[in-house]
């Protein structure tokens, strides 16, 4: 039910403001915050993507760094905007962070499901392995790229219980029409 609610205000207010993205995460955050006493929480990152020149303003709450894969193979986690999951206190001030995607990027965005993946030993996915899974080949598309995260994260568990939820959204940049360089 939480995530429910916090899914509609994410859409109510970030959709309908013209405040920052920050600003937005911040009255999101307040309202979850109020009267919360069993202190139920949600971790999000919400971006803002401008499809026209790639840049992209973000805030991380809570949320494990999406992964950025660039165009010439290099693999990257986003940096952190120190932000902490909504619902737990008001009145935190949220920072964003801006950069700016050139064409043939990747960006992966994934719950902590992905890499706190147990296997029978209780050895942990990790950040590290989610790396690997790009270091040797960029893949050809999203889809592709998916697919290589959901079978390294079952190769990893090998048949162990899965401990958490696992979702992965993604999101490949294409300049556009007409533009040689997405810069």
């Amino acid at each position: 039910l939480f995530g429910m609610v916090s899914k509609t205000l994410l859409r109510a207010i970030c959709t309908r403001s013209e405040a920052s993205a920050a600003d937005n995460i911040a009255t999101v955050n307040d309202m979850l915050s109020e009267d919360n006493d069993a202190c139920v929480f949600v971790t999000a990152f919400y971006g803002v993507l401008d499809a026209k020149d790639g840049s992209l303003c973000y805030v991380n709450a809570g949320h494990p760094p999406p992964l950025l894969v660039h165009a010439d193979g290099r693999c990257e986690f986003l940096p952190t905007t120190h932000g902490i999951a909504l619902g737990v206190c008001d009145g935190v001030p949220f920072s964003e962070a801006r950069l700016t995607l050139q064409a043939g990027d990747q960006l992966y965005i994934y719950t902590d499901g992905v890499t706190e993946a147990f296997n029978a030993e209780q050895q942990e996915f990790t950040p590290e392995r989610l790396l690997q899974v790009f270091t040797r080949e960029r893949p050809d598309d999203v889809g592709e790229g998916v697919r290589r995260i959901f079978a390294a994260v079952d190769a990893h568990a090998s048949g162990a219980a899965q401990s958490d939820d696992i979702t992965c959204v993604a999101l490949a940049y294409h300049a556009p029409a007409g533009v040689a360089d997405a810069t």
